[in-house]
């Protein structure tokens, strides 16, 4: 089974760990202790692999939490930060890749300047990233990458912009994702269904990531069709439109991963949001007070099962259904087409029947096998009245 980007990364970064580190006690080390901001503060592996994405990039509060630790006393208590663009440059066997001339630079200096005392977390804004290098310009093109790992430098020294030469102790590294590009939309298999019990299905999105590491956001629109004209943008790039989800504090697109906002979605089946009323000055473009409902699939399903009276829609009424792709970093493609699902109540066994039946009649959608099913019903009914008319 082939592994996922993230996956990859993980176990190639553990490798380089095991293999460039020192005795404990020369070897800065740097690790990510947590990521936060616009999707709340993720600080397992699960989590952190994942990286930063489009709603990290847009969070003004977002930051990469560091923990830095055999910091040298020759430092003076100085960290100076440096990054590899995404590019794979070695920013510290190659000096020229840090020069003091800014335009023969390949990597990006932050200045960030932080004080430690030897072991000590260190806070990275994201904003201060994506400012990219005020030398040289470069790097400020962070939030329009699309799956690119880039790699981070921890120099402990006395200077504001290390440009000499650095020992491997004198440095550590940590590795992130930087997925700021959204999916693809998926494109529905079927565009008009009718029924009560309904299937909406749609092939998996094709991605870098696995389709399996896929999520699938499903807005249900149940006052009609033609009414959902949000963007992802309105529904907050990964927050349900809806307001908050039902389900007791699950998380959505795999384990330890969080939508952006005060939602979560189930991780363990369909949710379902409370589904708060909303005006057309609040959804960029949605029905006048519409109840929009958000369900989100697990990772790798590419389908969902709608009731469409439990969604409220009377017999003959329609509802609305779009669908958006959800990628491992949150990032949210925009709307599909529309599905146009309309309420149609088949014909149960009972109403063929003399009396009924004792608990009522259970109609169920139309489906192409019913007619057959009422004739042979009609058939049987003609044969036993027969009988009973020749004794």
């Amino acid at each position: 089974m082939p592994l996922s980007f993230r996956t990859a990364l993980a176990a190639f970064s553990a490798a380089v760990a095991c293999l460039t580190a020192g005795p404990a006690s020369a070897q800065i080390t740097a690790d990510i202790a947590q990521l936060t901001g616009g999707r709340g503060t993720r600080s397992t592996a699960a989590e952190i692999v994942r990286g930063l994405g489009q709603i990290d990039c847009a969070s003004s509060d977002a930051a990469i939490v560091v923990q830095v630790t055999n910091v040298p006393a020759a430092a003076a208590n100085r960290l100076d930060i440096w990054h590899d663009n995404g590019a794979s440059v070695d920013c510290i066997a190659d000096m020229t890749a840090r020069s003091s001339d800014p335009a023969m630079r390949t990597c990006v200096h932050l200045g960030i300047d932080p004080v430690v005392d030897g072991d000590s977390r260190i806070t990275i804004p994201i904003d201060q990233i994506r400012a990219g290098d005020a030398s040289s310009g470069d790097g400020a093109n962070i939030c329009s990458r699309d799956r690119r790992i880039y790699r981070f430098y921890v120099i402990g020294t006395g200077s504001d912009e290390e440009v000499g030469m650095v020992t491997a102790a004198q440095a550590g590294f940590f590795d992130i994702i930087v997925d700021a590009v959204a999916p693809a939309a998926p494109e529905p298999a079927r565009t008009e269904l009718e029924g009560t019990n309904v299937t909406v299905d749609w092939p998996n999105v094709s991605d870098a990531d696995p389709a399996t590491d896929l999520s699938y956001r499903v807005y249900i629109e149940s006052d009609g069709c033609g009414l959902i004209s949000i963007t992802p943008e309105d529904a907050g790039s990964g927050t349900d439109a809806g307001g908050m989800d039902a389900g007791p504090g699950d998380m959505d697109a795999g384990p330890g991963d969080m939508d952006a906002g005060a939602d979560m979605d189930a991780g363990a089946g369909m949710d379902m949001d409370a589904g708060a009323d909303m005006d057309a000055g609040a959804d960029g473009g949605m029905s006048m007070m519409a109840v929009l409902t958000t369900r989100t699939t697990d990772p790798g399903e590419s389908s969902i099962s709608l009731n469409l009276e439990d969604l409220g829609v009377a017999d003959g009424n329609s509802a609305g259904v779009r669908i958006a792709t959800i990628d491992q970093a949150g990032n949210e493609s925009d709307l599909s087409a529309e599905v146009c699902i309309t309420r149609r109540t088949g014909v149960g066994f009972c109403d063929v029947v003399d009396g009924g039946c004792e608990s009522g009649c259970s109609a169920g959608a139309l489906r192409p096998e019913t007619p057959a099913l009422v004739g042979l019903a009609f058939g049987l009914l003609l044969v036993v009245r027969r009988r009973r008319s020749q004794r």
